[in-house]
């Protein structure tokens, strides 16, 4: 989504500044880069804030509004109901966690209605952030089947290498396996590392469900040899190009929803 920005603004000639965080998804460093964009505000004329954890950080983003007084976007949220905590400085842009996780859901049962004698067992990789798709994942798959162990791990912060870690230490006891269902693609990759440190183990009957569709998840996929057997496909190009139509409409003070999630 980030090197969809980039593109989009680049389209539309406009300069856009990085402002990244060292730890992925740390709430802590999140809101240093909050006060140092404060400190250099004069500088922008809005802001786009991708993928921020509007519940654990809502203080923080209202100050930030409060103090920053220009138009911002926060993208990637995936659910509408922060859009009520701000004024129409602020506008919320997304696709629905919770479809997202339907999706992940119908793809979990027809990998399981076709190998009807797999194991049950059933990992999911997550993250603190968008915990709808996993909690929507599990809801689904539980009212079909009632035989389901399915683990919920919610440390993999949207990070590779610690979801290789989370991996291998599942699967070191839970080699039997069916489906690891990760809530992005970076995070199935990191499983496909973990499997590749199993030098003594077959996983021909396991199935990886990511989550995005990056170009490097598209095409394990379409490899056809690859333990990564599909993703929820998410049209990031639309969604970033909806966020700077949205912050140039705000900029020339033209109405906008509050709220965009794409279904």
């Amino acid at each position: 989504l980030l090197r969809e920005l980039i593109d989009t603004c680049n389209t539309n000639n406009l300069n856009l500044e990085l402002k990244l965080p060292v730890n992925d998804f740390n709430n802590s460093d999140f809101k240093r880069l909050l006060k140092k964009t404060l400190d250099e505000e004069d500088e922008f004329s809005s802001a786009i804030i991708l993928s921020s954890n509007v519940e654990d950080n809502l203080d923080s983003l209202k100050d930030f509004e409060k103090k920053f007084k220009k138009p911002i976007v926060l993208l990637d949220v995936g659910s509408s109901a922060a859009a009520l905590h701000f004024t129409d400085l602020v506008s919320i842009i997304g696709f629905s966690n919770k479809v997202g996780g339907q999706k992940a859901a119908e793809i979990a049962q027809h990998i399981l209605d076709k190998n009807e004698s797999s194991s049950r067992n059933i990992l999911v990789i997550a993250s603190e952030l968008q915990q709808e798709r996993q909690e929507v994942f599990e809801k689904e798959l539980s009212k079909r089947n009632k035989d389901l162990k399915i683990t919920i791990n919610d440390k993999g912060n949207f990070n590779r290498k610690t979801a290789r870690k989370i991996a291998y230490s599942y699967l070191t006891k839970n080699a039997d396996t069916s489906i690891i269902f990760c809530t992005n693609d970076e995070m199935a990759l990191g499983v496909l590392d973990a499997i590749e440190l199993f030098k003594d183990r077959s996983f021909n009957n396991l199935s990886i469900i990511g989550y995005d569709g990056i170009e490097e998840v598209i095409d394990e996929i379409n490899s056809c040899d690859s333990l990564i057997k599909n993703t929820v496909l998410q049209n990031r190009k639309y969604l970033a190009q909806t966020a700077i139509e949205y912050i140039l409409k705000k900029i020339e003070k033209k109405p906008v929803l509050k709220e965009f999630i794409v279904e």
